[in-house]
């Protein structure tokens, strides 16, 4: 009998960790058709964000044109979009697998039915349609000039109503051309272009809401926050003057990705301190990878803090997002530890 149950629970641990490994596999294979491709580096990146998928045979198709529906997936990942409405469309079927995407895409109001209640799911995105929808999140320019779109095959064919979009989407230079394809507003746009291009327009966008903050137009990184996480309890957003419990992991949130391709040299920049003493206390520097957490940093102190004690959070004014922007001021952070 014992026998028996100890070889049931072997068999349960190994159908576990088969079905673990399965799962892992679904998540991260890797996609087998962009290697050498003129955006691997881009579409990798993606994938490792979870941001892109490929197809059920394990291809991208970079170079297939990208349906309106696939545009919208991939932006609202992107902004991570995730609010919808109660919309239904005369062309999406109830359970088509993109209509969540387009309520989410409508309540966004980057993009809207026409007058027939038609969204064209399986139509191509051009990129003076791209132009469009992006510039729901970044701003048209307000004295846009028009010139660029002489570098466009095909200028006198944008409709008059986009074409301050357009033009200001390749001022900000969130569309460019591509070597060896069309240059076209009316052309459809590829699977890897709409990456690239959506790639670009997060960067704009990042810097854009970051300078909302600022008098200044250098648009400096901003430190917007700081949470308190405790084991077992709910966080807390930290004020200056709110005591923290010993056992304090600090989560710190900035309004762009700190975490990303300068990641190595941000971790050297935040330092703990005993402000009586000035003695330095270790803490562990880190981050969760993945895209809602690119923004925030965790400083978890490799000890228990002393009851009562005053601690200083330093992040030194080198600290760069991945679109170059530094904090510019050095931030330094007084916590006090409850009693």
């Amino acid at each position: 009998m014992k026998n028996n149950v100890f070889k049931g629970r072997c068999m349960m641990l190994l159908l576990t960790l088969v079905l673990v490994v399965l799962s892992t596999l679904t998540t991260y294979a890797a996609i087998t058709d962009i290697a050498g491709h003129w955006a691997e580096k881009q579409l990798t990146e993606w994938q490792e964000m979870g941001l892109i998928r490929g197809y059920g045979d394990g291809t991208f198709r970079p170079d297939q044109p990208i349906t309106r529906a696939e545009f919208a997936v991939m932006m609202n990942k992107a902004f991570h979009l995730t609010e919808t409405n109660s919309k239904t469309f005369d062309d999406v079927a109830e359970n088509a697998w993109y209509l969540e995407a387009f309520k989410i895409a409508t309540k966004a109001k980057y993009l809207e039915a026409d007058e027939a209640n038609m969204v064209d799911p399986q139509g191509n995105v051009t990129r003076e349609d791209a132009a469009v929808m992006v510039s729901a999140f970044v701003p048209v320019e307000s004295d846009v000039s028009l010139a660029v779109l002489a570098e466009l095959a095909d200028p006198d064919q944008v409709q008059a109503q986009n074409r301050d979009a357009l033009a200001s989407m390749m001022n900000q230079r969130v569309i460019r051309p591509v070597e060896g394809l069309d240059y076209t507003a009316t052309g459809e746009i590829s699977r890897a272009e709409a990456v690239v291009l959506l790639r670009r327009a997060l960067t704009a966008f990042e810097t854009v809401e970051a300078g909302e903050t600022h008098e200044s137009g250098n648009n400096p990184l901003n430190l917007l926050g700081v949470t308190v996480l405790v084991d077992g309890e709910e966080p807390f957003a930290w004020e200056e003057g709110t005591a923290v419990p010993v056992n304090a992991v600090f989560q710190l949130n900035f309004d762009r990705n700190v975490t990303g391709d300068n990641w190595e040299a941000n971790q050297s920049l935040f330092s703990m301190t005993l402000v009586e003493s000035g003695e330095a206390v270790e803490a562990e520097v880190s981050r969760i990878e993945s895209y809602e957490e690119r923004n925030n940093v965790y400083v978890t102190p490799e000890e228990i803090l002393s009851s009562g004690a005053a601690y200083e959070i330093r992040v030194d004014k080198e600290l760069m997002a991945n679109n170059g922007n530094t904090l510019g001021k050095t931030q330094k952070l007084e916590v006090i530890v409850a009693e």
